[in-house]
């Protein structure tokens, strides 16, 4: 029998249901409009019995092997569950042009991981909004340079949109990392 989460289960000689743990990656960029969530996500989750995996509560020193990044894909690849909370910062960007908080998630991806994301209301409609002019970007610039655009590109892109087109509804760079739409893109 398998739960929600994919995880296996089974019953006790008393026949009650007993679930197993799961173990789950918080993640977010590090930002203090969000810690609360991500900190009662994390008592809540060992409260319930499960393994959260959170940077600052529980993943320890790396090995010296291993770089900080490595070591929070490697923990990504590790768990069952991957959540994500995203608000108005983008993340630290690495030197393959992507931030930390991208590569956790596109390691989910490619690791089939069950998801739960979770977005500010605010920024997901704005997002909602302007998401067709992202879109319109991408594939203009597909067939112009028979490439897709790298997200330093595209947050050049958007950046120039919000200064030049208030109407477009881009918000400013200065309101919200312009890396956020990238993300959510």
């Amino acid at each position: 029998i398998y739960d929600m989460m994919g995880q296996t289960t089974f019953f006790n000689k008393e026949n009650q249901f007993v679930p197993t743990s799961s173990k789950i990656f918080i993640s977010s960029v590090a930002q203090d409009a969000i810690t609360h969530l991500r900190i009662g996500a994390f008592e809540e989750l060992s409260r319930l019995g499960h393994d959260p995996q959170m940077f600052e509560k529980n993943f320890g020193p790396w090995p010296n092997f291993q770089t900080g990044v490595d070591h929070c894909l490697k923990k990504v690849s590790e768990c069952d569950l991957y959540c994500l909370f995203i608000h108005t910062k983008g993340g630290s960007m690495t030197s393959n042009g992507y931030t930390v908080t991208h590569l956790e998630y596109l390691r989910a991806v490619s690791d089939s991981k069950m998801m739960m994301l979770y977005c500010e209301s605010t920024i997901m409609d704005a997002y909602f909004k302007f998401r067709w002019i992202i879109a319109k970007y991408i594939e203009e610039f597909k067939l112009s340079q028979g490439r897709m655009p790298h997200n330093n590109e595209i947050v050049d892109f958007l950046e120039m949109e919000s200064e030049k087109n208030p109407a477009s509804g881009i918000p400013s760079k200065h309101q919200i990392d312009t890396y956020v739409w990238v993300l959510l893109h």
